[in-house]
């Protein structure tokens, strides 16, 4: 149950893995704003808010929070999430639920040859027997292969880490789309794309490892600018259901975000991926007449 777990978990930064710089950027980026921290203030609040960008999973060595994300945590008066206490245990029948399919196996997705090649593969390269993913979606079978795309087992969030320091100091944290919602956009996209996807990723799985690497170098090295064209040139497939991953949810939000920054002042901490780019949460929220200035993180 335990490697189950881990599994189910792993799907919760499948956000990350495919749409995180997806959005293709014409402008030219001023280099000041090379960073994941940003200021919200204007329209009538009276203390500003903070955006920051995350990326959900990173090895240790890789992991780190800022002193100025620090503070600006601490001049905040709640943290507010994508979705509040995802690795909850009480959520993974959720998790496991939205990761079966209905009326379909692994197998049935692929012709005979195609099935033996991937199994093969789960064996040989990450050392899991496949029959035990068989009833998941191929884009949640994705997950896990993140912990040998990565280079390490044990892992850090940045959502569970500013979770832990924003309920040390007795803050609220909440959500802008329930676990249930989340998951949920990952029904749109079929089964057999998605079984296109992870079989290319098995195939190319030197590539794939050099991507993630590189992906992780860009987010490390705060390169805004060069991070939107990056992910541009490498959703695949996926590029297909970018309205569905990040623009239809960044326009959702904007109306809670307005509700949470009146309220109180606020860090919102979001998948990287959804900040930048024309319809990405820092030009909607200009657009909303807010003013959005980058910070040094």
């Amino acid at each position: 149950m335990k490697t189950l777990q881990k599994i189910a978990f792993g799907l919760l930064f499948l956000a990350l893995a495919s749409p995180l710089f997806a959005q293709k950027e014409n402008k030219k980026t001023n280099p000041k704003e090379e960073t994941w921290l940003w200021e919200i203030s204007g329209k009538g609040l009276e203390k500003p808010s903070y955006l920051f960008g995350t990326i959900h999973i990173l090895c240790p060595e890789d992991f780190e929070i800022s002193s100025n994300l620090k503070n600006k945590l601490e001049a905040s008066q709640q943290l507010v999430l994508e979705v509040a206490d995802a690795e909850n245990p009480a959520n993974l029948m959720v998790v496991l639920q939205a990761m079966t399919m209905k009326g379909k196996k692994l197998k049935d997705l692929y012709t005979a040859e195609e099935y033996a090649e991937l199994k093969q593969f789960f064996t040989d390269s990450i050392g899991l027997d496949i029959s035990m993913i068989e009833s998941f979606s191929p884009m949640f079978a994705t997950t896990a292969l993140l912990p040998a795309m990565m280079g390490c087992i044990e892992t850090k969030s940045y959502e569970a880490e500013l979770t832990a320091l924003a309920r040390q100091q007795n803050k609220e944290v909440k959500e802008v789309e329930t676990l249930a919602q989340q998951l949920s956009m990952f029904d749109t996209i079929p089964y057999h794309i998605q079984a296109q996807e992870l079989l290319r990723t098995t195939r190319e799985w030197t590539k794939e490892k050099t991507t993630f690497a590189a992906l992780v170098d860009i987010y490390k090295g705060q390169k805004y600018s060069l991070s939107q064209a990056f992910m541009h040139a490498n959703m695949g497939s996926m590029t297909e259901y970018k309205d569905v991953l990040l623009d239809n949810r960044n326009r959702a939000w904007i109306a809670k975000i307005n509700a949470f920054a009146a309220e109180k002042p606020t860090l919102f901490a979001f998948g990287a991926g959804h900040l930048g780019g024309e319809k990405g949460l820092i030009e909607l929220l200009r657009k909303e007449g807010y003013t959005v200035k980058p910070l040094k993180n």
